[in-house]
Formats: structure tokens, C-alpha cells, sequence
């Protein structure tokens, strides 16, 4: 390994750490969707990891078009730039949707009514509330699977800045060894501080109890996911 090789390696290995805890979007939105949701730790390390290696995969793949077709730095910095702009709006709707769903569910309790058929008795209805915990079961159901898949696609779209500069400075220097070894420097310290990241915040955050119990943990959630985009967009994180 050349002394250049060796210091772009040491430089991806900073900015891997840099990156991902200057950004709050790589770990709060998984916290507070975690601890609204009440995912499992499996679930919680296997979407974090998806999204993730999704938000690498992308800005690799675009490192590599770019050296193929000989973009220049500038062409695909303008690219990481608008895509950090889709990812930064996409966090912010799907932050103010997520808020707004959570906060009907904890406003309303989900009344709704049921019909029954008795014998001798005929039809009747009653209406009653799932609060907290008690989520309508096909309305919370759709939330739960739709949730962790928009994050995927929020993360897929998302540019990892510092990632292409590299990998470029990388092939030019070193060749395509290089460009292997400080992708995977970076990638493998991204995802461990990503994971080291939610889990911490997730253990932390198991004490903590929200008003009216679980009942506006949705709704804190979504406002957390809309911080973080409103953070990226306008704040230039």
C-alpha cells in the first residue's frame, strides 16, 4: 500500500465517522420509529442495515457510472446535490404525513363502530377506541409496513457526499484496488456507527415514557423524521 493509498484509506475511515454522526437522518428517524412502533431488535438492526447499505450502494454505483463514462466531479457533485435535495423533502413529507396520521390516531383514540347481528335481537351497533397500544389493527398494520419501506427509498435516494470524491481521488491514485478498499473502509464504519448509533439512542430511549403512554409516540416520531428533513434541506447538515 502506497503512503497516498494509506492516507485516502485513514481519510475514509474520518470522514465515514464524520458523516454519519454530524447527521442526525442516519439514526433518529430508526430511534423514534423504533420506539413508536415497538420494533423488535431484529427488526430495528435489519432495517437500519437495508437502509443503510442502500444509501452506500447508490452513491458507489453513481461513483462508478461516473469513471465509466468519464463525468466530472463537478457533473456528479451537481447530482448528489439535487439527489440530497429529493431526500431531504422526502424526509420532510413523509415526516409531516407520519406526524399528521400520528396525531389523529392519539386525538381521535380510532373510535369507530361495529355492527352485530343477534339472534332474535337483529342488527346493532356500538362504538368504541383503540388508544395507545390499541391501534386500529389494518390502519396500524399499513403504517408499520409502509414506514420502514419509505425510509428505504428516503435512504436510497439519499447522497453520502464525501463517499465520491473518494472513491475517484482513490481510482486515480491507487487504481481499481484502491477504489475497492476505501469503499469498504467507509462503508463497513458508516453502517457500524449507524447501528452503534440506534442502538444506543433505542436503549436509551426504553426508560422513557410519553404522555398519555404510547399514545402520541407516532406522532413524536413523525415530528422527529420532519427535523431531521428540514434539517438536511435548510440547515445544511
Amino acid at each position: 500500500m502506497t503512503a497516498e493509498v494509506f492516507a485516502l484509506t485513514g481519510t475514509a475511515a474520518v470522514l465515514a465517522l464524520v458523516h454519519t454522526i454530524s447527521g442526525p437522518d442516519h439514526y433518529l428517524p430508526f430511534i423514534g420509529m423504533a420506539k413508536a412502533e415497538g420494533w423488535s431488535q431484529k427488526k430495528l438492526v435489519s432495517v437500519t442495515l437495508l437502509c443503510g447499505t442502500g444509501h452506500l450502494a447508490s452513491s458507489f454505483l453513481i461513483g462508478v457510472l461516473g469513471l465509466a463514462f468519464g463525468f466530472s466531479l463537478e457533473s456528479l457533485g451537481l447530482l448528489e446535490s439535487l439527489r440530497g435535495s429529493i431526500a431531504g423533502w422526502g424526509l420532510i413529507v413523509f415526516g409531516l404525513f407520519y406526524l399528521a396520521w400520528g396525531l389523529r390516531s392519539g386525538i381521535n383514540g380510532q373510535m369507530h363502530a361495529h355492527v352485530h347481528a343477534h339472534e332474535g335481537t337483529g342488527l346493532h351497533r356500538h362504538g368504541h377506541s383503540h388508544q395507545g397500544n390499541h391501534l386500529h389493527l389494518h390502519e396500524a398494520r399499513v403504517m408499520r409496513s409502509g414506514s420502514s419501506r419509505a425510509l428505504l427509498a428516503i435512504f436510497l435516494l439519499g447522497p453520502c457526499e464525501p463517499l465520491i470524491p473518494l472513491l475517484l481521488v482513490a481510482a486515480v491514485t491507487g487504481g481499481a484496488a484502491s477504489f475497492v478498499l476505501v469503499f469498504t473502509v467507509f462503508a463497513a464504519l458508516t453502517l457500524v456507527t449507524m447501528l452503534a448509533a440506534v442502538l444506543i439512542g433505542t436503549t436509551a430511549m426504553r426508560p422513557v415514557t410519553f404522555i398519555h403512554g404510547r399514545r402520541y409516540a407516532h406522532a413524536l416520531a413523525g415530528a422527529t423524521i420532519l427535523l431531521c428533513g428540514l434539517a438536511i434541506e435548510f440547515g445544511g447538515l
